[in-house]
């Protein structure tokens, strides 16, 4: 009967276990755009008047899929290159902003993306198709 009753509070801590390391995993804590932003000014990446005077352009792109996509394109007079940026799950597209003069010195033009998914690998691949006719 000891034995039992050991047995079922070991099942209850590993799945208790279990259920929070899933939810750290699948529920990841995400930062909105206001946060990410301040952060970035906070941590010297960029100015708040920098941030404000960006000029870029909306691009928005429905695939056969479904999924939406969001993104904003940095032009880059002259550059016959770009690169595409695509933020991590619990960030935002704020934190690809520090990159944009590093890539426009190196006379590329700038597009970060973002979506309403996680399902990114298909997506990604027809931005990149979409970027090659933005050159």
């Amino acid at each position: 009967m000891i034995l039992f009753i050991i047995s079922i509070i070991f099942l209850g801590v590993f799945i208790s276990i279990g259920i929070i390391f899933s939810n750290l995993t699948n529920k990841p804590e995400t930062k909105d755009y206001d946060y990410t932003i301040n952060f970035g000014i906070e941590n010297g990446d960029y100015t708040r008047e920098y941030i404000d005077n960006l000029k870029y352009e909306e691009v928005n792109i429905s695939s056969e899929f479904g999924y939406k996509l969001y993104g904003k394109f940095f032009e880059n007079p002259g550059s016959k290159k770009a690169i595409v940026l695509v933020h991590g799950y619990t960030w935002t597209h704020a934190g690809t902003i520090k990159y944009l003069d590093m890539f426009r010195k190196k006379e590329y033009k700038f597009f970060y993306l973002t979506t309403d998914t996680m399902d990114l690998v298909v997506e990604s691949l027809q931005v990149l198709a979409f970027s090659k006719n933005m050159i």
